[in-house]
């Protein structure tokens, strides 16, 4: 949060209404959406290898 006030006070972010266009919110989405999917493989793998190595 203080990252994007920051930024907001340099100018380098707009915090207007209409500031993020629906293609862009969308794709924002679609990279949220596989980034837990990623999260969610790799603590799969962790587990998984964890009780490998106890085994």
């Amino acid at each position: 949060m203080y990252g994007w006030m920051r930024a907001s006070r340099l100018g380098n972010l707009g915090l207007r209404a209409g500031s993020q266009t629906p293609l862009s919110a969308m794709t924002l989405n679609g990279e949220l959406i596989q980034l837990r999917q990623q999260v969610k493989e790799q603590d799969e793998f962790l587990v998984k290898s964890h009780r490998d190595w106890r085994a």
